[in-house]
């Protein structure tokens, strides 16, 4: 996604957001789109992110009906629990919106919420950018030249932001598509990051050679 459009549906979800609305995340495809906060003193965990992302994705209907829900958030505070409004922008649309509130009785000014951005959004023709760019979301490694490096090409890759711990992969190529390729490439993903975290491995660069394919971790 353009990091522009990014950014202006996050602004527009800041100009827009009432006095009830705590928390907005933004999502698709199992995928964060973007996150909103009041302030800087609060914020959601990436933990509980995951959870919300999670909990939209297990249930299809969400799709049918707006929801309200009260849910808890263990990383935000373990010993209550908020207001969760769910809504995907259309019957057709990928695009979901969780608000959270601290209000059981919230229900109409966050659904006027979601309405008004879902209009803004409309009005201004990005829900058809954000419609396509969720549409092509998955993307892909075209094997990459690596030959300046003595390297074929690179399959596959994973990368996690220490700062935020979130992740990021590519779609899977061919070699990988099948049962026994994916449970190949997870293991030796496993076996890397078991190998990188155990205290005695002092390395800042790992690299192993398997008997079909190599690996590097740092």
């Amino acid at each position: 996604m353009p990091p522009a459009l990014r950014q202006s549906i996050n602004n527009i979800l800041l100009q827009l957001r009432p006095d009830q609305a705590l928390f907005a995340v933004l999502v698709a495809k199992d995928q964060l789109i973007t996150y909103m906060k009041p302030t800087k003193d609060y914020h959601l965990q990436p933990s509980d992110i995951h959870l919300i992302i999670n909990l939209i994705s297990a249930s299809t209907s969400f799709r049918a009906a707006q929801s309200w829900m009260p849910i808890c958030l263990p990383k935000f505070n373990n010993q209550g629990f908020l207001h969760g409004y769910v809504a995907y922008f259309s019957d057709t649309s990928d695009v979901c919106l969780f608000i959270l509130s601290a209000n059981k009785d919230d229900f109409f000014h966050l659904q006027a919420f979601k309405n008004k951005i879902y209009d803004k959004l409309s009005a201004s023709g990005q829900i058809k950018e954000l419609d396509k760019a969720v549409a092509d979301s998955e993307y892909g490694v075209p094997h990459l030249d690596c030959s300046v490096a003595g390297m074929s090409c690179i399959w596959h890759f994973l990368y996690k932001n220490k700062r935020t711990n979130l992740i990021t992969s590519p779609k899977l190529p061919p070699v990988f598509k099948s049962q026994e390729g994916k449970e190949r490439l997870f293991e030796q993903y496993m076996y890397m990051n078991k190998s990188m975290v155990n205290p005695n491995c002092r390395l800042k660069v790992f690299y192993h050679t398997g008997t079909t394919e190599s690996l590097i971790g740092w």
